[in-house]
């Protein structure tokens, strides 16, 4: 399989700008819906990645790691992920007919949405596995573009249903199906390859079920709130909370870019300890000086962005910065794990961290609702992120904290960047 070296710098442009794109999204959607519809359209959308991360069961990553290690044919790769889908369509449909149940309270448009976006998961599991073959090909050019062409499309089709005066619940829910649609189309188009006989699934599933474990559960330490919360709080406090993870998120665009864009290296020499650990180390450095940029400015950005009713995110969003850092460097910790070939490490990890959220989750949000929500999240990042470190020590990345002297790599890195332009 050929390989391709795109530039980091593109990515990274490519992550945050589909993170501007949401922002802004969420902008228009909580002027437009209120939160009561804003809570109703996350519902829907939690339920959507859910179904995807939990179908999946960690079969993107190992067609993704087989890919950079067995140098297998991309269209023998895709034949085995087409097949896998096949094989996880009905189960897909119960689950959709499960989640438009636990919507009972929602309006029909909410409810059908939920049953759709579900049924699709399967499509979406493949066009995970394409993005995971492109990061093992370092073809970070089509990774950026099917990264971030979703929350293009959504952004582009919400701002032009609101100048029309069209946007409401219903078509922006009708919008998100369609946009899902096309990117699962688009998906094909980065890697035009027609599937063919791939290898046997069996061994992809073995790795997968040691990967599943760590996908899974970090999913869980990062989304599954929002899914939980969904059928347990109004829909008001669910679009406080969506809005404040949505912003939280930010930092976190620096952790997948590091991640895509060194898989393939250390999943094909453990030579790359040493630089391994150095982009660990400048990634979370990153994340603390955004994470705290953001914390200052939270009490003027919300009710600017979002509007005075909005202001229920600030004390949400304000707990979750805390523990955004531990999550940038457990984000970037875990994927090296995987691609050195020990998802198992990982996946204990994660499994450890998602008993800490779910017991969380069922003490707080009862008494202090999405308070002890955000208190749960914050903190399972930190417990992540310490149990991930432990982890990378046994696998020989010793040096993970950053120091002065990463913080003055970074400063001559980013005067060089600046004069080259």
């Amino acid at each position: 399989m050929e390989r391709r070296r795109g530039r980091i710098g593109g990515l990274v442009g490519s992550i945050y700008a589909t993170l501007v794109f949401r922002v802004a999204t969420g902008v228009v959607l909580a002027r437009s819906l209120g939160p009561s519809g804003r809570g109703e359209l996350a519902a829907v959308q939690a339920f959507g990645v859910t179904a995807t991360m939990i179908l999946g069961f960690g079969m993107p990553i190992a067609i993704g790691r087989a890919a950079a290690v067995d140098d297998a044919p991309e269209s023998a790769l895709m034949g085995s992920a087409v097949r896998y889908a096949l094989l996880t369509a009905p189960l897909a449909l119960l689950c959709a007919a499960g989640g438009s149940l636990l919507l009972g309270g929602s309006s029909s448009a909410a409810r059908t949405a939920a049953f759709v976006v579900i049924a699709v998961a399967p499509l979406n599991v493949v066009t995970d596995t394409q993005r995971w073959i492109q990061t093992a090909r370092g073809d970070l050019r089509a990774l950026g573009i099917l990264r971030a062409a979703p929350f293009v499309a959504l952004c582009a089709s919400i701002g032009g249903l609101w100048v029309l005066d069209r946007l409401t619940t219903a078509t922006a829910l009708a919008t998100v199906i369609v946009v899902e649609l096309a990117v699962n189309g688009l998906g094909w188009l980065l890697l035009p390859v027609a599937p063919a006989r791939g290898p046997e699934l069996r061994p992809l599933l073995r790795f997968a079920a040691r990967s599943a474990g760590s996908n899974i559960a970090g999913f869980g330490i990062t989304k599954a709130d929002q899914a939980i919360l969904a059928p347990v709080v109004d829909s008001d406090d669910l679009a406080f909370y969506a809005t404040a993870a949505n912003v939280a998120a930010l930092p976190n665009g620096i952790g997948q870019a590091v991640s895509s864009r060194t898989f393939g290296d250390v999943a094909r020499s453990e030579g790359r300890l040493t630089t391994a650990g150095a982009h660990l180390r400048v990634s979370t450095l990153i994340a603390i000086v955004l994470s705290v940029a953001l914390a200052v400015g939270t009490p003027f950005v919300i009710p600017f962005l979002y509007g005075e009713e909005f202001r229920g995110a600030i004390t949400p969003l304000r707990i979750l910065l805390i523990g955004v850092p531990a999550l940038v460097f457990s984000t970037v910790g875990r994927n090296q794990l995987i691609a050195l070939g020990r998802p198992g490490r990982a996946s204990l990890a994660d499994g450890l961290t998602l008993l800490w959220v779910g017991l969380g989750l069922a003490l707080t949000v009862p008494a202090f609702g999405i308070v002890g929500a955000a208190w749960t999240s914050a903190s399972s990042y930190l417990v992540r992120a310490a149990v991930m470190g432990r982890a990378l020590r046994s696998a020989g990345i010793d040096d993970l904290l950053p120091g002065p002297n990463d913080g003055r790599r970074l400063v001559r890195r980013l005067r060089r960047s600046a004069g080259r332009r």
